[in-house]
């Protein structure tokens, strides 16, 4: 089993991801198939029913192609001596394949002189260090992939339209024994009451 396989080998720092983006491609190609055939499944119960392995096949590899991507890098990271530039003294790293366009880049140097950081490819990102930032151990990872894999895996992937409650009409309120005519009857006999004690407190005196 493909998978099996991938999820056993040992990621080495120094071609780790030239080995994961291999499987990767072969990951990617796998997923296709696996789309086409769920795609093309009716929408009847005894369809969904067989498209369910495939579904949940094609969850387990986008799981494993993150997981793969995320070992590599964090193993390229903590051995950053065989991916380090010549010129900057900081870790760049960047491969460029038909499925997916992966860089990497570590502040090793920390050169307080460092303003822009261009990683170059098939597909080339630049960017702007903030000054704040130029003297920190920070890593940065971009990706460019022909196949999503990540939007699948967020919560609101799938979220559904919420159903629409029609307003309720207010009930009339049925008028009871308690209502006006025994808040009135109480008032009277605290008032009552008062007076009661007013008057004995005056003959007392």
């Amino acid at each position: 089993d493909f998978l099996r396989e991938w999820e056993d080998s040992k990621m080495e720092s120094k071609d780790c991801l030239q080995v994961t983006l291999k499987c990767y491609q072969v990951a990617n190609m796998l997923l296709s198939k696996l789309d086409s055939l769920v795609k093309t499944a009716g929408d009847g119960e005894e369809e969904r029913k067989e498209v369910a392995p495939y579904i949940e096949k094609r969850q387990e590899v986008q799981e494993m192609m993150m997981r793969k991507l995320d070992a590599a890098t964090q193993a390229m990271l903590v051995t950053p001596s065989p991916h380090t530039s010549v010129e900057t003294f900081n870790l760049e790293v960047s491969r460029c394949c038909d499925d997916i366009d992966y860089h990497l880049w570590g502040n090793i140097a920390k050169n307080p002189r460092l303003k822009v950081i261009e990683l170059r490819g098939k597909w080339s990102v630049a960017f702007e260090i903030p000054k704040p930032l130029v003297l920190a151990d920070i890593a940065l990872r971009a990706t460019r992939m022909d196949l999503d894999i990540y939007s699948p895996t967020s919560s609101s992937y799938n979220l559904k339209k919420p159903i629409e409650v029609p307003p309720t009409e207010e009930e009339p309120r049925e008028s009871s024994g308690d209502g006006e005519s025994g808040e009135s009857a109480d008032g009277e006999e605290g008032t009552k009451s008062a007076v009661e004690k007013v008057g004995s407190a005056a003959s007392v005196d």
